[in-house]
């Protein structure tokens, strides 16, 4: 059987080579194979990855957002070889957990319920799940269905990964059963109706549906609805896990000590979870490494990785069976999920809400089809969806939904600066400069609505922002105010385009490069803001009568208002912004 988590070799590669362990830096591992199999029960993943200082130098070593791979569909890896593409992301995730790993985090408090009467509620349910787990594992006699999971609570390492699968999913169910056995016995607990079942897939070690490599996970975590039948279950997941319904992703190691190991498997799996997922904003996932279980949530710039739990040991099975409490009873954005975009049973795009920062109105457009899909594990996670207004009864005005995570200005209560850097800010002085302007109407994308994605959280309404994400992870000692700040904004813009390689012959091509040619210099001139991104991907074209064309500018992601450049040398920084010349067109 293939070890899971491993890519399957292709089949020139000899079979001694199968298992060839892959070569770790030594900064990666803390102890030697001698103190591996003798780690105490409160061993942390500190000590398998280098530690890192919660400063602003440490998000300045994220690899460049080109060189990081994206979806095996995307046009850059249409001429590379699979194996070309596993070794990238193989590269790409040993440098991530080195340099971007967050070790100790908080992340138990992402989790955690906003409302006090329910967060009161959950401990008291993770207080009684605890004792009957206790004394189910204590007991003389295991019923059959649960018995395996005492072969993983009781020792420390296992003979195989393989056989740790069914003891860990056996452990998952039982927890999900006994909240709903204990949910009647606690006072007001019919206030408290639980949203979910957090249950495992049934078959384990299996490349999941919608994987754009040959991967193999090894346990994944599925959430439903709690009054789901066991055959209703079975029909919205068949058995095999499929990315666009898995929650959490389990990495499983036999020893203690393979934590970075775990972690990398993960960073692997979960680009995948994006691309299949149009409404994740974060994931989460477990490594399991003998008895010692860490879990992890994956942000834009970030792997936060908590302090262990070793289900050995009371506590530590306690804050383990806590953490899935709260999971089971929490809000679906504390789980990654945007609630302001709203999916069919298929897990298709149905609405989607956009925040209009001028009129201070959330606006509601009905997808039509997804044409951008965030490919990367880091960054901006950049989606696009068609859609049409749902105030438009007739569905014939298209528009071009945008979803990103771009960086931004910071700010604190009662700032009313201006951010520079919004992409929504830069498209509104276009729209009002270029007004009335009928040689360049068309040449360029108009925005309609824009602004930051806002968030219900109980009473409140929150920016969606890397803060009000993930703030609660880092404690208030660290340096977290200063850390990279990003900003979940949303825009919907009039297009009806085409992609440039559309182009039915070259005297096209040449009218669409003049077109943005011409709107890039009135947008610098007029309204003294550069583009600096002039790419292939960010010029379209619209088809006009007769066989002609006019090409779009969009994307103004890396765009910059120069009349308000600092010319100033800034010495304590190095490199340059991302820039891509007008002059690619010439």
């Amino acid at each position: 059987m293939t070890t899971s988590g491993k890519e399957s070799e292709p089949p020139s590669t000899p079979k001694n080579n199968k298992r060839r362990p892959e070569h770790q830096p030594s900064s990666l591992i803390a102890t030697n194979q001698r103190n591996k199999r003798t780690a105490s029960s409160n061993t942390s993943i500190t000590g398998q990855v280098r530690s890192l200082s919660l400063n602003p130098e440490h998000t300045s070593q994220s690899t460049p957002q080109k060189s990081r791979s994206s979806h095996a569909s995307t046009k850059s890896n249409i001429t590379r070889s699979a194996r070309d593409i596993r070794d990238e992301r193989k590269k790409e995730a040993e440098y991530c957990v080195r340099h971007n790993m967050v070790p100790d985090a908080l992340v138990a408090e992402v989790a955690k319920p906003r409302d006090d009467g329910l967060a009161a509620f959950t401990a008291q349910v993770a207080t009684r799940v605890c004792e009957s787990l206790e004394a189910f594992i204590h007991a003389d006699e295991h019923s059959k269905k649960y018995a395996e999971l005492v072969k993983w609570t009781g020792m420390k390492e296992q003979s195989s990964e393989s056989a740790m699968y069914s003891p860990i999913s056996a452990f998952f169910t039982y927890v999900s059963k006994a909240i709903d056995s204990v949910h009647v016995g606690i006072p007001d607990g019919g206030s408290y109706s639980r949203a979910c079942v957090i249950l495992p897939y049934d078959i384990t070690d299996r490349n999941p549906i919608g994987a754009d490599d040959d991967t193999r996970i090894d346990i994944a975590l599925r959430f439903a609805s709690r009054n789901a039948s066991d055959a209703e279950l079975a029909q919205r997941y068949p058995g095999k896990p499929d990315y666009k319904d898995i929650t959490a992703i389990v990495d499983v190691k036999r020893e203690v000590g393979k934590e970075a190991k775990a972690l990398k498997q993960l960073y692997i799996y979960n680009r995948n979870l994006y691309a299949k997922q149009t409404n994740r904003r974060f994931t989460w996932g477990l490594t399991i490494c003998g008895s010692v279980v860490h879990a992890c949530v994956f942000g834009n710039d970030d792997i936060f990785v908590s302090k262990s739990m070793d289900v050995m040991e009371p506590n530590g099975r306690k804050e383990l069976v806590a953490l899935l409490v709260n999971m089971a009873h929490c809000e679906e954005d504390q789980l990654g999920y945007d609630p302001t975009i709203r999916l069919y049973e298929d897990g298709g795009v149905k609405e989607i809400d956009v925040y209009d920062q001028e009129s201070r109105k959330a606006h509601t457009y009905q997808c039509i089809e997804p044409i951008m899909l965030a490919t990367r594990n880091f960054g901006r996670h950049t989606r696009c969806f068609l859609c049409v207004d749902c105030r438009d009864k007739s569905g014939e005005k298209k528009m071009v939904v945008k979803d990103a995570w771009a960086y931004a200005m910071r700010k604190e209560d009662g700032d009313s600066r201006v951010d520079v850097r919004d992409e929504a800010v830069i498209m509104q002085k276009i729209r009002d400069k270029l007004t009335g302007n009928k040689e360049l109407e068309g040449k360029c994308a108009t925005l309609v609505h824009g602004g930051v994605v806002q968030i219900i959280k109980g009473d409140i309404v929150e920016e969606d922002n890397t803060d009000t994400a993930f703030g609660m992870l880092l404690p208030p000692s660290s340096l977290s105010g200063k850390r990279e700040f990003r900003a979940h904004r949303r825009m919907a813009m009039a297009l009806d385009c085409i992609p440039l390689q559309n182009v039915d012959h070259v005297d096209q091509l040449i009218v669409a490069a003049a077109d943005i040619m011409n709107v890039h210099t009135a947008i610098a001139k007029t309204c003294n803001i550069l583009h600096r991104d002039i790419s292939v991907n960010n010029i379209l074209i619209t088809k006009l009568p007769e066989n002609n064309v006019r090409g779009v500018l969009i994307d103004f992601d890396c765009a910059k208002d120069i009349s308000k450049v600092d010319c100033k040398t800034r010495p304590e920084r190095t490199g340059t912004y991302p820039y891509m010349s007008i002059n690619n067109l010439l």
